[in-house]
This record gives structure tokens, sequence and C-alpha cells, in this order.
């Protein structure tokens, strides 16, 4: 049996483990179920995802890497059922992104009401 933070997973007779690689976008998710040989590290899952449309331009050195929401190093060991998640910096910081957000609805909440009532439709 092998073991991952608490989970026990049984090996299969094969000599292979599946594993999906994951990127997510802002509107999308990209995802892919790669068979890999055991004792495959996240380095082997990545450079075999390069093959695979849409992966290719998606991998490089610089994007962090983890699996299940934890960063790993490019050197560990997968084991059978893991999810490989691509890792992006952050494009706004949601505490920003919340305030804009706030700030938006209240300037369209004081545009509604300065809206003359007969001018409205219902």
């Amino acid at each position: 049996m092998l073991r991952r933070s608490g989970l026990t997973t049984l090996t299969r007779p094969s000599a292979h483990i599946q594993v999906r690689v994951c990127d997510a976008k802002a509107q999308s998710l990209s995802e892919i179920t790669l068979a890999l040989p055991i004792g495959a590290t996240l380095r082997d899952a990545l450079t075999q995802a390069r093959s695979y449309a849409g992966f290719g331009l998606l991998i490089d050195e610089s994007v962090a890497v983890g699996v299940f929401g934890k960063k790993l190093e490019l050197s560990a060991t997968l084991f059978d059922g893991d999810r490989v998640e691509l890792y992006r910096a952050l494009v706004v910081e949601p505490k920003v992104a919340r305030r804009r957000r706030a700030a938006h609805r209240q300037k369209v909440r004081q545009t509604k009401n300065k809206v003359p009532i007969t001018d409205r439709t219902v």
C-alpha cells in the first residue's frame, strides 16, 4: 500500500499510475489524465503533459506546481489518483478585487436612486 498524508491507496497489479494534470483559468479548466510508470515525479508528469494540445504553452519552469492544493518540488514522487495542479500568480489581490466590486455596486445603487420615479421602467 502507498500512503500520502493519511490517505491509503491500494497498489495496482499494473506498472502504471494514473494522475490528472489540471490548469484552471478565469473562465475555463483544462484537465488531462496521464498514465505514468510507478515512481514517476512531478517533472515526469509535466514533461508528458507538454505533448498534449493546449498544455505545451502553459507549462514552463516558472510555473509553481503541487498536488491537491499543496505546493511541491518537481522531484516529488506521484501516487495513483493524484491531481497535479499548475499555480499562477494572481492578477489582482483578492482584497483589492473585493473593494473594487463593492465600490462599483455602490456606484450603481447611487445612480439608480438618482433617477426620478416617473422615468423608471417597470
